[in-house]
C-alpha cells in the first residue's frame, strides 16, 4: 500500500510539474507575440513621424503605375518617387495600393464619391489603434490575388466581431 501511494504521489508531482511547463511554454509565446506586435508598432509609429517630419521615403512609390500617355498623372507627380501617391499610401496590401492608383488614375470619374470618402475618413480618423492594429498585421507582408478572399473575410464580417467599436462601412463597389 505504501509503494502505490509513492507511486501516486510521484504521478500527480510529474502531471503538475508538465503541466506547469506547458503552462510557462504558453505563457512565454505569448509574452514573445506581444513583443514582436509591439516592435512592429514601434517601426509603424516611426514611420508616421518621418511622414509628420515630410519624410516619405519608407512609402511605396507606386513607380509601377507610371503611365507616361495618361492626361495627368505626368504633369502632377502622382506616382513614382516624390509623388502624391507616395505621400498618401498607406496601404498595408497590394490591393488598397492598387486601389489607390485607381482613385488617382480615375479621380475626375470618380469625383462623386469625394463626400462619402470623406465622411469614412473623419469616422475612422480617431481610431488609430484599429488602423495601426491593421498595419501590423500585414506590416512587411507580401499579399497577391491569391490572398484576397481572406482579406476580404475580415472585412465581412460584423461590427465589433475583429476589433470592438470598428462599423465597418462600403464606399463603393
Amino acid at each position: 500500500m505504501k509503494n502505490h501511494a509513492g507511486h501516486a504521489g510521484f504521478i500527480i508531482a510529474a502531471t503538475t510539474a508538465f503541466a506547469g511547463f506547458l503552462l510557462l511554454g504558453w505563457l512565454d509565446a505569448n509574452v514573445k507575440q506581444k513583443i514582436r506586435a509591439a516592435e512592429t508598432r514601434i517601426d509603424i509609429n516611426k514611420q508616421e513621424i518621418g511622414a509628420i517630419k515630410g519624410d516619405f521615403s519608407v512609402f511605396d512609390p507606386g513607380a509601377e503605375f507610371y503611365n507616361e500617355n495618361h492626361p495627368y498623372t505626368n504633369d502632377l507627380d502622382i506616382f513614382g518617387k516624390g509623388s502624391l501617391f507616395q505621400c498618401l499610401n498607406k496601404s498595408t496590401t497590394i490591393f488598397g495600393k492598387k486601389r489607390l492608383a485607381e482613385y488617382l488614375n480615375n479621380a475626375y470619374q470618380l469625383r462623386n464619391e469625394i463626400p462619402g470618402r470623406q465622411e469614412a475618413i473623419r469616422e475612422r480618423s480617431g481610431k488609430i489603434d484599429f488602423r495601426q492594429e491593421f498595419q501590423r498585421i500585414f506590416f512587411k507582408q507580401s499579399a497577391d490575388k491569391d490572398d484576397l478572399p481572406a482579406i476580404g473575410s475580415f472585412f465581412i464580417q460584423p461590427p465589433g466581431i475583429c476589433l470592438p467599436g470598428i462599423t465597418y462601412r462600403r464606399i463603393s463597389d
